[in-house]
């Protein structure tokens, strides 16, 4: 599983499908030790979306009026991102460096 830019490189370079790295990564972004490190406010009526991830039993809402809950399909958010975004520019991506990026 990657843990930054580089990694997800090696991943793709290692012709692993977009369909395992992103089971990865959400297996990874749902487990324990991943959701026992998260910055959480300390009132629950509120969320700190810093981390980038809500898992599947967050449920978003927006002010005491609007009672509508939202969910997020992170599974095709990742696979878009990854497609569309690196794997179809790995080339471009090393050529500019920014792998060194973090």
């Amino acid at each position: 599983m990657f843990l930054d830019l580089q990694g997800l490189i090696q991943e793709i370079e290692n012709e692993k499908s977009t369909e395992n790295i992103v089971a990865e990564r959400l297996e990874y972004l749902n487990s324990e030790e991943y959701q026992k490190n998260m910055q959480r406010n300390s009132d629950s009526s509120k969320k700190n979306f810093i981390q980038g991830f809500i898992s599947d039993d967050e449920k978003i809402g927006f002010g005491l009026i609007d009672t509508t809950c939202y969910w997020m399909d992170e599974k095709e958010i990742f696979k878009i991102l990854i497609d569309s975004y690196i794997r179809n520019h790995v080339s471009e991506i090393k050529q500019i460096n920014a792998l060194q990026m973090r």
